[in-house]
């Protein structure tokens, strides 16, 4: 693998003028002066640098777990350096198309000379809807326009680690599929879901598959965007990277929570003593960069709260029949939807046509989520309203055009992890909006001939998944593959507690069954497809102008042409 040295850029208009046509590692090191308060990037990364001066050899060991195997080496003395810039080689992330992602390491001032913070640069290339690029000019001599955008770093980027940080927050501030129970309602205990572990050959197997993209982009183009959301738990030794074509290790089921993973307040939200508001994420940020990584991980490990309730629409089921996959959609004068939160329905929620306030409207939508049994989701709506980000446009919320959130280049996690959850609150409340009877009904079949049912609700949530991408294309560009990485794990939480349904539907032996065993077996396929179009169809989206009929149309023609692949993901993982 040859280096290559990266650098996370401010992307700022005037610098695009400025330094056009430079090589990469140029506009990387010119940046480094304009790159912000390093405040900004504070999170659970904190490393500590160890210099070996007489045989010029530097590593870097995270705060806590100093004596332990270091998670960067580099050749060279980095004593003093303000920014370290590590290559292919000794970030250690795999790629399968041309190198996408990039670790930096800034030096904590505030820290000393020896403690450093990581973040992640993803780069991808320009399209017609991005405002602010940078000319580079590559190896070959050829000029080309980029975007880079900025992420948060955890552990899981140190090669062979699981992304808990990275998922514990992106189900902690999901409005659609929260990671969270209430311990005060009564769930039956049913069986706990049987993961499928496909071997690493039928692994290999499935990653080989042609999969065609509807025009002539290579499917693997972005696919390095998502590869660290999809190591294989079972197959995850530090030196196999294995399980990278549909694992569900991300799911929120897999969870382990603990203040490492800053967002994961699970001990404080199951026992209804805070919720999690900026304080709470301040708190547990706080007690990260304090504790120190060994000490977290053995005395704040709490237990997945979900575990042991699995299921979606069969969650509350203590016995199946026939009708139980489908019982639930009936009950709503509006567009037909039975949320994925984790809370009990109490009858019809009405239409959600016209609310007297913008509070009314998000205690609706939190019935509609099946959210409404946490103290924590109001206040975490509202903070997408009190930021500002967020606009109420009765019945629906928009996004407030030129937000700083959807304008900077570089966000604190506080304001991203807001984001992520505006994101949710108008693609959800936006397609709700479409649904209203009697202007349009999701199409509850499969894409394709053959009429193969899905049932009302996983329609819906497709859709919500389109127009939550085309949205953030259309409006929040310089945290596109951020947003886009948060509803793939969204997509795949989705995915699993359908799949859990499944063995839930397993226990009825009654033929009337077989229905709900049909549609929910066409559920996990149409999930599936958005999985795969995520990660594999929407390159042709991000070329493009992104508009939602280009979505649906292209994912439409993603699923008829991969409709067989997407079959065989589905029986490998699901």
């Amino acid at each position: 693998m040859a280096p290559h040295i990266a650098w996370i850029v401010f992307i700022v208009t005037a610098f695009t003028s400025r330094c056009g046509g430079a090589s990469l590692e140029e506009v990387i090191l010119q940046q480094s002066a304009v790159s912000g308060d390093v405040s900004t990037f504070r999170n659970d990364s904190l490393l500590v640098q160890h210099k070996d001066k007489t045989n010029l050899h530097s590593t870097y060991r995270f705060k806590g777990d100093e004596g332990g195997i270091p998670a960067y080496e580099r050749n060279g003395d980095d004593a003093g350096k303000d920014a370290i810039l590590l290559t292919g080689d000794e970030d250690k992330l795999p790629f399968k198309k041309g190198k996408r992602i990039y670790i930096v390491l800034r030096r904590n001032k505030a820290g000393g000379t020896d403690s450093y913070y990581g973040q992640v640069a993803i780069i991808r290339d320009a399209a017609p809807l991005d405002k602010t690029t940078s000319t580079i000019t590559d190896a070959s001599g050829l000029s080309k326009k980029i975007v880079v955008e900025w992420t948060t770093f955890d552990e899981h980027f140190v090669h062979g680690r699981q992304p808990f940080q990275n998922l514990a927050i992106s189900c902690a501030y999901s409005v659609i599929l929260p990671c969270f129970i209430n311990i005060n309602i009564a769930y039956p205990t049913l069986p706990p879901f049987r993961e499928k572990e496909p071997s690493k050959v039928v692994v290999d197997e499935l990653d080989k598959l042609p999969i065609k993209t509807g025009d002539s982009s290579d499917p693997n183009e972005n696919y390095d965007l998502y590869l660290d959301l999809e190591i294989n738990s079972v197959l995850g030794r530090a030196d196999i990277i294995a399980g990278m074509v549909g694992s569900l290790v991300q799911s929120t089921t897999d969870l382990v929570c603990s203040l490492t993973t800053i967002g994961c307040v699970a001990a404080h939200v199951g026992s209804a003593a805070a919720g999690i508001g900026m304080e709470v994420v301040g708190t547990a940020m706080a007690l990260a960069e304090t504790m120190g990584r060994k000490k977290r991980d053995v005395s704040k490990l709490v237990d997945d709260p979900l575990k042991k309730y699995p299921g979606w629409k069969t969650q509350f089921s203590a016995s199946i029949s026939p009708g139980a996959y489908s019982s639930h959609e009936n009950i709503t004068d509006g567009p037909i939807f039975y949320g994925f939160g984790n809370c009990p329905t109490s009858g019809a929620i009405g239409a959600g046509k016209n609310f007297s306030t913008s509070h009314e409207a998000l205690d609706f939508y939190q019935k509609a989520l099946r959210t409404d049994c946490f103290a924590y989701m109001k206040p975490l709506l509202e903070l997408t309203l009190t930021t500002g980000v967020v606009n109420w446009a009765n019945p629906h919320f928009e996004f407030k055009e030129g937000h700083d959130f959807l304008t900077k280049p570089i966000l604190p996690l506080k304001d991203l992890v807001t984001l992520t959850s505006a994101a949710e609150l108008v693609a959800f409340t936006t397609v709700h909006k479409s649904a209203l009877p009697p202007s349009w009904t999701p199409t509850a079949f499969l894409p394709g001939i053959g009429k193969k049912p899905i049932s009302p609700s996983v329609s819906f949530l497709t859709q919500v998944c389109l127009k939550y991408l085309a949205l953030v294309r259309q409006k929040a560009r310089p945290h596109m593959i951020h947003l886009t990485r948060h509803i793939l794990h969204s997509t795949n939480s989705a995915l699993k507690k359908v799949a859990e349904d499944g063995q839930n539907l397993e226990k009825c032996a009654d033929a009337g069954c077989d229905k709900d065993k049909e549609v929910n077996q066409n559920d996990k396929t149409a999930l599936m497809g958005i999985v795969q179009f995520i990660k594999r169809g929407l390159g042709p989206v991000d070329k493009g102008m992104a508009t939602d009929g280009e979505l649906v149309t292209l994912f439409e023609k993603f699923f008829i042409e991969n409709e067989e692949a997407i079959g065989k993901f589905v029986n490998a993982f699901v």
